[in-house]
This record gives C-alpha cells, structure tokens and sequence, in this order.
C-alpha cells in the first residue's frame, strides 16, 4: 500500500495536484494569522468590538453565501475564489491595524464577502477538472481531499512555529503579514489551472429559486445540509472553548496556546494521511467509526477533562485526529451526492447553513463560557455528532444503490 502510493499521487490529474499545493499555499498564508487574529481584535477594539465583528461577518456570510456561489457557477469558480481571496485578505490587513470600531465592521463585512466568494468555489473547480480526466473518481476525490487536509495541516504547523516568532515584534504583525500574503496569492491563483463553470447562464434571483427546486429540496441534498450542519455546530464548540478552557480552568499562559495549536494541527494531519489510506477499504467503515469515538472524547472531555489537564489535552488532540479522517471523506461524499450542474451554489448554501448553526452556537457557547460551565459545553458538542451518524449511514446506503454518482 505504502509502495503504490507514490504512483496514486502521480495518477491524480493535474487538477487536483494542483488543488493540494494551493490549498496547502493557502492554509498556511491562514494560519500565520490564526492564533492571533482574535487576542488581536480583542485587544484593538475591547470584548464588544470583538463580538460585533464576529456577529456580522457571520451574518454577512449566512445571507450571501448562497448568491455568490451561483455568481461562482455562472461568472467562473477560479475567479470567484481569487476575488475572494484579495478580499480576505484586504480585511485582515484593516484588522490588524484599526483600532476604530467603524473599520473593524467594515472590515468585517469585506471578510464575510471574501469568505462567501471562497466558500465551495475551489472545490467545485477542483472537483469538475477531476471529473474530467479522473478514470476512477470516488478514489481521486478522496486521495485528493485526505491529501490536501493532510498537507494543508502540516503547512498550519510550520505556520503557527513562524507567527510565533513574528509575533515577538508585535501580536498584530502576524495578522498583518498574512493579508498581505493573501492579496499576492489571490494574484497568483489566476494563473493556474483552467476556468470552469456551473451550467448557469444567468443571475437573478428566479435562478437561484429554481437552483433550491431543483437540487436542495432532494433527499439526499436536505440530508447532506444536515449532517455538514451537525458536524460544524460539534467542531465550532471546540473552536471556541478549547482556549478559555484552558485558561479558566487550568491557567495556562496565553504564550503556549500557539505550541498546543501547532500540535493539534500535528494530529489533525495524521488524521488526514490515515484517511487517504483506510479509505480502501470502503468509505462507510472508515467514516462512521471515528465519529462514533469523537462523540465519545467529547464526553470524556466533558466529565474528566475539565479535571486533569492532561485529560483536556488528550481529548482535544484526539478529536482533532478523528476529524482529521473523517472531514475529507465527508468532502468526498458531499461532491458524490451534489451534481455538477450547481455545484458550486448547493456548497455555499452548505456554508451558509454552517454559518447559522455556528451563529446560535456562538451565543449558547459564549454564555456557557461566561459561567465557566464546561462540562455542559462538551456534551452539547458530542449530541449532534451521535445525530449525525444516521443520517450518514442513509446518505451511504444511496450512493451504494446508485450507479451513476455524478
């Protein structure tokens, strides 16, 4: 297996080798940032400033999100993620600079138009190039997917490590460096690679109403909307615990949160590499197991991490790990289920959804951390993780009965 991986790597179109160097490009530019960005809003403009600029970018996302990705199908996928990626960048360069309220919420909102013009272009131009070559998709897309979670987190790795040091001169310089960065990349990714299009010839809102007719009321789209909103709202707790947990409970320095997150991104690789191999051996067997076992660390981190730290730290890697195999293949499975004719707007309405369930999360969560109840926190985060294992067997049962995925 190890033997032939090599040659699988080679096998990939052009396309998806592609899609992993850029995403890994990209994931780094994100990650020099990552640990920064929120302690830098936060110090800049005070608690307030720091979650009214996360409200709005979430709302802004949640209401654009779907409009964009139909502009990315009928405008072009490649072009759609460039722009949205200069304008990512625009906004952490404001950032990281604004001590004015004003220009953190305008910043807020350019992110959440950049966020939207990225969300499921890349893939959707990743996906259809493969299509176009690919002699065995279901394999391709899912070497591909395991390969760039892999890569791209080794990239976050090697990234927090820098910032670090960056960081030394200044807690915002990180944040400002990685805009800069980003606005060069979006340049650079108008070069690569060829364009490609959803089927939509136009843009108006009748377009998009026929787009939730036609694909989002089926079946199996409503079950892949609900189980990407079960596995965000999960992941989205940790997200925003893992550090006032750490804080609040065990008082750890702030100085090491950029060691335990290059960790976490050490295991969430691993997780990514192991996929890319175990997905041999049938995706149903691979996939329902790890979310079997991180309902099960969210409970342990529930009941005994909130005591030892140790146990706190354990629980997070492994949850990290597992999401690490099963976030590619879940890819995998939502680009078999999705057509190709609208791609591109049936994953920014997915985005979307995750927008709105991260949104309401962000509000129970943020009050449960206020009243430092943590134990209650990650028993929340382990109920739509065990919901979500159903839904996945049915969304697997179909592709098993169907002979055309595409």
């Amino acid at each position: 297996m190890v033997k032939g991986f090599p040659l699988k790597l080679r096998r990939l179109p052009t396309s998806a080798r592609l899609y992993v160097l850029f995403l890994s490009l990209v994931s780094f530019v994100d990650s020099v940032s990552g640990a920064y960005l929120f302690i830098t809003v936060y110090n800049n403009v005070g608690a307030y400033g720091l979650g009214l600029a996360l409200l709005i970018n979430k709302l802004c996302v949640t209401f654009i999100d779907y409009p964009t990705g139909v502009i990315a199908d009928a405008l072009g996928r490649k072009r759609s993620y460039s722009l949205g990626l200069a304008l990512e960048g625009v906004s952490l360069v404001i950032l990281s600079t604004s001590r004015e309220i004003l220009w953190v919420i305008a910043a807020s909102i350019v992110s959440g138009i950049g966020v939207s013009l990225m969300s499921g272009s890349l893939q959707a131009w990743v996906v259809d190039g493969i299509k176009r070559y690919s002699k065995n998709l279901k394999e391709d897309l899912s070497l591909t997917f395991s390969l760039a979670r892999g890569f791209s987190t080794i990239a976050r790795v090697f990234a927090g490590f820098i910032a670090a040091f960056i960081a030394i001169e200044g807690y915002w310089l990180p944040v400002f460096a990685s805009g800069l960065l980003m606005m060069i990349l979006s340049l650079i990714v108008t070069l690569i690679g060829e364009e490609n299009y959803g089927k939509i010839q136009k843009i108006s809102p009748k377009v998009m109403i026929e787009i939730l007719k036609n694909y989002a009321l089926k079946k199996e789209i409503l079950l892949s909307l609900m189980s990407s909103a079960n596995l965000s709202a999960a992941f989205w707790v940790l997200v925003m615990s893992w550090q006032p947990l750490l804080k609040d409970l065990f008082k750890i320095q702030e100085s090491l949160y950029g060691l335990i997150w290059s960790l976490m991104m050490v295991f969430a690789s691993l997780g990514a590499f192991a996929a890319a191999f175990l997905s041999r051996y049938g995706m149903g067997n691979v996939l329902l197991f790890p979310l079997g076992v991180t309902s099960i660390s969210y409970i342990i981190l529930s009941i005994l991490g909130t005591l030892q730290v140790k146990i706190a730290i354990a629980s997070i890697l492994a949850i990290e790990f597992l999401a690490g195999i099963y976030g590619p293949l879940m890819r995998t499975l939502y680009n078999i289920v999705i057509p190709s004719d609208a791609r591109t707007s049936i994953l920014s309405l997915m985005s979307a959804t995750n927008n709105i369930v991260q949104a309401v999360m962000s509000i129970i969560i943020g009050v449960l951390i206020l009243s430092k109840n943590y134990n209650l926190i990650y028993l929340i985060a382990a109920i739509p993780i065990i919901l979500v294992i159903p839904i996945i067997k049915t969304l697997l049962t179909k592709i098993e009965q169907s002979d055309t995925t595409f």
